[in-house]
Parts: C-alpha cells; sequence; structure tokens
C-alpha cells in the first residue's frame, strides 16, 4: 500500500515536472515568436508604407510603436502559459501604468508631442528646422519620447518632443530659396553708378542665383570716408555660402579693374595739449 502511495506520488511529481517545463518552454517560444515576429511586422510596414510614399518621420513612429506593442502582447500571452493569469497581468498593468504616468508625466507629453509631430508633419527626415535656444539641425530620426538633430558641425543634438512642439519651430527647408543680404564698403570719392553697375554684371556670372525673383542693390550708409552698399538676391539654401564667396570674389575683381577702392580711413592725430 506504502509502495503504490509513493509511486503514485513519483508519477504525480513527474506530470507536474513535465507540464511546468513544458509551459515554460512555450512561454519562451512565445516570447521569442512575438520578438521576431515584431521586427517582421516592422519591416513590413515599412515597406508598405514606403511604398505608399509616406513621409519617413511618420514610418519610423508607427513602426516603432507597432513593434513594442507586439512585444508587450507576446510577452502577456507569454507569461499567460506559466499560470499567470491574464486578468491579474492586465489589472498589474493597468495599477502600474497609473503609477508610472503619476511618475513620468513628463515622458507621457513627450509621446503625446511625438504623436502630434508626426501627425502634422511640421517638419521630416532631413529638413533643416530652428525650435530656438540656438538650437539649429537637420532633422535624423523622430522617435517615440525625443527628436534627434545633427547641427552644421557634426554634432547630434537630442531634443524632448513636449520642448519642440511648446515652442516656435522655423523649418528652413520648406522654403528651397533663401534670400540672401550682404554689404560691401567702398571709399567716399567713387563713382556709385559705376560701382553699382559693376555688382549688377557680378551676377550674371553665377548662374546659381535665381532668375525668377529681383535682385537689389541699394546705398544703406555714407559716412564721412565710405558708401556702404547693400546687395540682395535669392539663391538656393545649400549653395548661399558658396555663391557669397563667388559673388564678392567677382565684384572684388572687377572693381580692382576698374579703380574702384575700399574706404581710406583717416587718422587724425590731435595734440592735447593745445586743447584748452
Amino acid at each position: 500500500m506504502n509502495n503504490s502511495i509513493i509511486l503514485n506520488k513519483i508519477v504525480n511529481y513527474k506530470l507536474f515536472l513535465f507540464n511546468y517545463i513544458y509551459s515554460i518552454f512555450l512561454s519562451i517560444s512565445f516570447l521569442l515568436i512575438g520578438v521576431i515576429l515584431s521586427n517582421l511586422v516592422s519591416k513590413f510596414l515599412n515597406k508598405i508604407m514606403e511604398y505608399k510614399n509616406i513621409d519617413k518621420t511618420a514610418i519610423n513612429f508607427v513602426s516603432t510603436t507597432i513593434k513594442y506593442s507586439v512585444i508587450i502582447l507576446f510577452s502577456i500571452i507569454s507569461l499567460n502559459k506559466i499560470g499567470v493569469e491574464t486578468t491579474s497581468i492586465v489589472t498589474i498593468l493597468g495599477a502600474a501604468g497609473l503609477a508610472i504616468g503619476l511618475a513620468l508625466q513628463n515622458s507621457l507629453s513627450n509621446f503625446a508631442a511625438g504623436i502630434l509631430l508626426v501627425g502634422f508633419r511640421h517638419f521630416k527626415i532631413n529638413d533643416y528646422i530652428d525650435i530656438g535656444g540656438g538650437i539649429l539641425g537637420f532633422i535624423v530620426s523622430v522617435q517615440l519620447f525625443s527628436t534627434t538633430l545633427r547641427t552644421l558641425d557634426g554634432k547630434i543634438v537630442i531634443v524632448p518632443n513636449s520642448k519642440i512642439l511648446s515652442g516656435n519651430i522655423i523649418n528652413l527647408s520648406s522654403e528651397p530659396l533663401k534670400l540672401i543680404s550682404t554689404c560691401i564698403n567702398i571709399d567716399r570719392s567713387s563713382d556709385i553708378k559705376l560701382a553699382k553697375l559693376l555688382i549688377q554684371d557680378s551676377f550674371k556670372y553665377e548662374n546659381r542665383i535665381s532668375k525668377n525673383h529681383p535682385t537689389f542693390i541699394i546705398i544703406s550708409s555714407i559716412t564721412y570716408t565710405s558708401i556702404e552698399i547693400t546687395i540682395r538676391f535669392w539663391t538656393s539654401r545649400e549653395n548661399s555660402q558658396f555663391v557669397i564667396s563667388n559673388i564678392l570674389e567677382i565684384v572684388n575683381t572687377k572693381f580692382k579693374e576698374n579703380k574702384i577702392f575700399p574706404p581710406r580711413y583717416v587718422l587724425k592725430i590731435i595734440n592735447l595739449n593745445n586743447i584748452k
């Protein structure tokens, strides 16, 4: 009798151990399937949205959100396979979500701001924006809680989404052309009309200046020794610095050929002993 009881206990223990190991195996399998499936779904959605020519900013944001949602879903299923009740998991997640939400209000506001940034499409990947505070750069990515920018000198700046949405966003890439304004100083005795004609002629040698917008050559100030000429023209943003350099070089050559010189500053020495 005792031997049969012991034998039954051993059999029941083996069955319990087998079922427990099998449940753990199923749990790990579902978790791995969830991770693999999340990557596949994310890539599949990326291809569909790219085929539909959806903005890259929205693609990255949506695919990341879907990926982690699938992982969370399969994590719940995985826990259920080892005996954890789904209702308990949902209750725990609800309570934890409330506690985390109260503790991480800023993070949730960043998440909500990220959704609004993607939804309203204030900018897209590779746009050059100014968000104030001296922060200017090209959009690298828009994530769940932050946006990554790359400055002109190669620095990577990570900005919370709520900070971007709460301030002014200047999208410098929304318009392809930029109005350039620069000044040239010449000697007061120079021929103003000739100088303006030479500058106007210099524009003909620069094909990157927009022909669909007017150019401006105005006298902005006249002092005792100099005349300041302001020139304005439209060109593409990416070429603006090169165009300015080229125009100034051409103007300088033409001024030298026509004997138009920079201001001659007069140094006047005053003998303080003669001042009474």
